[in-house]
């Protein structure tokens, strides 16, 4: 019967063995794993925000008759000496309103 015993006992505790190489695996994995993901190991440059970057600002080709928001640094350049604009600003706003009436002008938006 020790025969059978010392079987029992080297086998749990090959076992035991075997468990705590298993679990430290696991723990090593589970690790690597926090490790890379708490440091941004993917892809993208959101950096966990869902909101979407604005896109960068482009020039706006003005038409004839058709109002436009400006805001501070904005510019607006005329393409055409003749050309004629309305601007309506309001004091308490920190923004105008610009309308091409004849001729041909840009909007270009601050960077």
């Amino acid at each position: 019967m020790e025969t059978q015993s010392y079987s029992l006992q080297s086998y749990q505790m090959m076992a035991l063995i075997f468990k705590d190489r298993f679990m430290k695996q696991i723990l090593f994995l589970t690790t690597s794993v926090m490790f890379l993901l708490g440091c941004g190991g993917g892809s993208s440059s959101n950096s966990g925000s869902s909101a979407p970057e604005p896109e960068p600002p482009s020039d706006i080709v003005m038409v004839i008759s058709q109002p436009y928001t400006v805001y501070p640094g904005d510019q607006v350049v005329k393409t055409v000496p003749e050309a004629l604009l309305q601007i309506i600003h309001t004091d308490e706003h920190n923004e105008s309103t610009v309308v091409l009436i004849e001729g041909n002008a840009t909007i270009i938006r601050k960077q």
